[in-house]
């Protein structure tokens, strides 16, 4: 405990040290993806979900190396960067209007609604140039081969051996991964910034084979995509695969989507309709052609996929018919295939979804109409659980509806509302306002009927798929005093049908609030506290009556980072976790993170030390870690024991980069590490991971 206390003193203390060392400088592409880890540690938090963000850090690194032109940036291009608000970007817009041009980039500190902080995070991937056009094309060969090539080729492994991997003995039977222990992972791509884009990614996961048996063709998942941007009246043109987002998410929002977090005021969501795709999760994306035809204020988006998904495929026996018939009991979701039974899930049924998207746009405000069709060659059987009872069965959806979005002075109204063929609806509303330059607010109200159903919605709320559930949110953020930022948010939320482990209609609500200080440009500081309270079933409850009970979970986290130097920043945190579900627990987290980074110099260096002690996985914490280009692991500390990682970065040619990434984990209150074929017999557990880069 004296050991403990003295790093606590330790951690408020350091970042003083630096305080008369401050110097003016442009934001690293770390400093703004910090933002974005707090939102996936809270996210991860809310979901327990896995994420696939390596198409957005591409946007943000795509823009670093080339940033965008204001004198050409559009409204849309401005909300997709997610760093300003609705009412920024269209004033950066109107400003352009009205005045001409941006002769600098200082400007910006002229615009309406425009504050320092907003500027700052603009600054690594905005930029003003005088071009008619940022990329003028002179021939279809300057098209084709004058951009940026990329190939990336990544390996890693755990270093144990997992119970999946040990053979069975003589006459034992069980289960075992057909492959090695090795993951690869092969990502080509070119870009020719705002025009064309085209590549392939490949990927083999743990525990499946390579150009063996189960998998001849080497690799477990290829994905392609050909993507045009800006070609006459066609705003996008996509094939092989890609994402498509429309409004609020209701119907259609492949690929990763944003939700309650500690940017309070980020609810909206903001995308292009179409986007080529470049990640490995091997469910959440569209395969075929879609198009984007640009009519004056008219955007006129349509697709077309075919795509085979992993779905456990049962026979029934028809009593009518004296027959079997075939049905998906569920559609997989893992993309892992390793085992005899994920094998035989692979690729087992045949999805088509047409849809199209029609939007009237003007500026800052919109409102379009959205319609999917989606086909199954199985239907998709009812589960029989009391739960799942109103949950989509067949093997046809239909889903239409329409989205808004209104900008009146400072006020930004925005929602949707999408219903499905057998006329349930889902019904999102949500408006953020700036009032005053030190005061902005968000809210939001869904209204989810436990019968809607699509199998690509992702819309903001307590999870993920939007039925089942109604709720109010409430954010606030204040700048009383320069440096200082207090955020904060409330959500009130209800189950009206039952949901897994909850077995009676319940509720909840979550509360966080975030206090940032920013005493220098080399020094962050925050303190966050979060509540949330959620009803499941009744431990140990022996009667007739569905019993439920309240459980809560309070996070405690002070979090300081700080520049010692121009190549040096340090970062710590404490985080503590109290749970309650009739029987309390609580655990901590403490990190002490390292980076050097020095201009002119090949060499970058991450590390991080943590120590971690919590009760049970109901107790974990979730921190994120550095990771070697367009990969990220955001793990859930439980049990007691450490954490260390180290990532270099060496650049050795201009064209060449390498990364080398090792992380161990050790836990000292248990004997194996891990659970069912993953399984280590010790307590701890080593991972590798390199990755080289080829720009040409």
């Amino acid at each position: 405990m004296r050991s403990l206390l003295l790093y606590l003193l330790f951690l408020f203390i350091l970042p003083y040290i630096s305080l008369a060392q401050e110097r003016k400088q442009k934001p690293s592409i770390e400093e703004i993806r910090d933002d974005i880890t707090q939102i996936l540690e809270t996210v991860s938090e809310e979901t327990d979900a896995a994420f696939n963000l390596d198409a957005f850090l591409e946007q943000l690194v795509d823009l670093y190396q080339k940033p965008m032109n204001l004198n050409r940036a559009s409204y849309e291009d401005l909300t997709n960067l997610r760093l300003l608000s609705p009412e920024q970007a269209d004033a950066v817009v109107r400003h352009r209007e009205q005045f001409g041009n941006f002769i600098s980039i200082y400007e910006l500190q002229a615009v309406e609604y425009m504050d320092v902080d907003a500027i700052t995070r603009m600054l690594p991937f905005v930029t003003v140039r005088s071009d008619i056009d940022d990329y003028q094309i002179q021939s279809i060969k300057q098209l084709l081969f004058e951009g940026d090539f990329e190939l990336y080729l990544r390996y890693s492994q755990i270093l144990e051996e997992q119970d999946g991997y040990v053979p069975l003995d003589s006459g034992e039977t069980g289960t075992r991964y057909a492959g090695n222990p090795s993951r690869f992972y092969t990502r080509f791509r070119y870009n020719f910034p705002n025009k064309l884009s085209y590549g392939f990614t490949a990927e083999k996961d743990a525990g499946e084979e390579f150009f063996h048996d189960t998998q001849p063709r080497g690799y477990d998942f290829y994905s392609g995509h050909l993507f045009v941007r800006n070609a006459s009246i066609f705003k996008s043109i996509a094939v092989g695969d890609f994402e498509a987002k429309f409004g609020q998410g209701l119907i259609m929002w492949s690929g990763f989507g944003f939700g309650k977090s500690p940017f309070v005021t980020n609810i909206k969501k903001s995308s292009e309709a179409l986007k080529p795709y470049t990640s490995v999760d091997e469910n959440n994306f569209l395969r075929g052609i879609g198009t984007t035809i640009e009519a004056g204020n008219f955007e006129i988006t349509g697709f077309f996929s075919q795509d085979r998904k992993d779905a456990n495929i049962e026979l029934l026996v028809d009593t009518l018919e004296d027959d079997f018939i075939s049905q998906a009991t569920s559609l997989q979701e893992s993309g892992l295939h390793r085992t005899e039974s994920e094998l035989e899930d692979k690729d087992a049924a045949k999805q088509l979804i047409t849809g199209g998207h029609i939007k009237f746009q003007k500026r800052a405000s919109h409102l379009a109409l959205t319609a999917t069709h989606t086909r199954l060659d199985f239907p998709l059987g009812a589960n029989t659980s009391p739960y799942n009872q109103f949950q989509f069965s067949g093997d046809r959806l239909t889903n239409f509806g329409m989205d808004y979005a209104l900008l009146i002075k400072n006020f930004y109204f925005f929602g949707e509302v999408a219903l499905r063929n057998n006329w349930s609806v889902a019904m999102l509303y949500g408006f953020i306002a700036s009032l005053d330059p030190k005061v902005d607010i968000s809210v939001a109200y869904r209204y989810y009927q436990k019968d809607y159903f699509s199998f690509f919605a992702n819309p903001f709320g307590e999870s993920r798929n939007p039925f089942n559930e109604q709720g109010i949110y409430a954010g606030i953020s204040l700048k009383p005093f320069k440096k200082i930022q207090l955020d904060t948010y409330i959500d009130y939320f209800k189950f009206p049908w039952l949901r897994y482990q909850v077995d009676a209609p319940s509720n909840g609500i979550d509360f966080l609030a975030q206090l940032t200080w920013k005493p220098t440009k080399k020094i962050e500081l925050y303190g966050r506290y979060k509540n949330e309270t959620k009803q499941e079933n009744e431990p140990g409850n022996t009667s007739k009556l569905d019993v439920l009970a309240d459980v809560n979970k309070q996070n405690i986290r002070f979090n300081a980072r700080y520049k010692v130097s121009e190549s040096i920043t340090l970062e710590n945190r404490f985080e503590y976790v109290i749970f309650n579900d009739g029987e309390k627990e609580n655990g901590y987290l403490i990190f002490q993170d390292i980076t050097y980074s020095a201009l002119g110099f090949p060499l970058s260096v991450s590390a991080r030390f943590a120590l971690f002690d919590t009760k049970s996985y109901d107790s974990r914490v979730y921190a994120y870690e550095d990771d070697v280009l367009y990969s990220y692991s955001i793990p859930g500390f439980y049990n007691k024991g450490t954490r260390f990682y180290l990532v270099l970065s060496y650049k050795a040619t201009r064209n060449i980069d390498l990364w080398l990434r090792f992380a161990q984990a050790y836990v000292s209150n248990q004997v194996t590490i891990g659970s069912g074929l993953d399984e280590i017999d010790g307590n701890v557990r080593n991972e590798i991971r390199g990755q080289v880069r080829f720009k040409f």
